[in-house]
């Protein structure tokens, strides 16, 4: 997975996915826009994506989990 932030500002977790031949990112989550979330987090403009790499880093322990399961 990885982030990915806009022009707008907004900051996205995607995943690339295999379609056939082609691979394409697909959104997995929209964590917000970085003025938004500085402002609901308390963050500055700079430890806002290093909260979004620890929210990638969540939402990989919760995939590999459920793999694990099957």
């Amino acid at each position: 997975m990885k982030k990915t932030i806009s022009k707008s500002g907004s900051i996205y977790i995607q995943k690339s996915v295999r379609n056939g031949t082609r691979v394409s990112s697909k959104t997995v989550k929209k964590l917000g826009r970085i003025d938004e979330l500085m402002k609901e987090k308390n963050m500055t403009r700079e430890q806002v994506p290093a909260w979004a790499d620890s929210e990638i880093e969540k939402l990989e322990l919760e995939e590999k989990s459920v793999m694990e399961l099957k």
